[in-house]
């Protein structure tokens, strides 16, 4: 439970740069007969691995909390690294949230968008205008039976806007403060009133 704690103290501080812990494997429990070791480390807050039909492994890096830039990074068979996008080809849609081989390509979701990583670094848009600028961005990434699916998360945490979308950042871009969930069926409001600071 531990681990989780931390995690969620780093997600709900995206503007203060926090040193990465020490890594521990042993701390991990593990039912009898597995084993844990450190496989890739001074990531900038990964979000999903893969892996590319060559079995490399790819991993989505937000870059939040000041870990560093967005990037997608490939871990060749040897360990090197090799990143494949980063910082602004992403532009404004940030954070990357996950990353998928398909056929040879490598796909990214960041933020409402998944693109393609083209071979010179660039992103070519496949889908665009996703609801994917609140707190919970397009994600998960996966091909199967030759479709491509993918989970979208709602843009506030029950539907209510507050502080901590501020501190997520989006709340203070003049062009989302109109963001708002999408419910997949038609809906009764309560009526419920919440109030908080203005955080803007």
């Amino acid at each position: 439970m531990r681990y989780m704690v931390v995690a969620l103290l780093l997600v709900l501080l995206p503007a203060v740069s926090v040193a990465a812990r020490p890594i521990h494997p042993d701390d991990i429990s593990l039912p009898d007969g597995y084993k844990i070791e450190l496989a890739v480390d001074n990531l900038a807050a990964p979000s999903m691995a893969g892996f590319d039909d060559q079995g490399r492994m790819l991993i989505a890096e937000t870059g939040y909390g000041g870990a560093g830039e967005p990037k997608v990074t490939r871990i060749e068979k040897d360990g090197t690294r090799t990143v494949l996008v980063a910082g602004g080809a992403f532009g404004e849609e940030v954070p990357v949230t996950s990353v998928a081989s398909h056929e040879g390509k490598v796909y990214v979701v960041h933020a409402g968008t998944v693109s393609i990583v083209d071979d010179g670094g660039q992103l070519v848009t496949v889908i665009s205008g996703l609801p994917g600028q609140g707190d919970h961005q397009a994600n998960q990434l996966i091909f199967k039976d030759g479709h491509m699916y993918l989970s979208i998360g709602t843009v506030t945490n029950s539907g209510v806007v507050g502080p901590d979308n501020a501190v997520f950042g989006w709340l203070k871009k003049p062009a989302n403060r109109q963001l708002h969930d999408v419910p997949c069926r038609d809906i009764t409001l309560t009526g419920e009133v919440f109030e908080s600071e203005n955080p803007i």
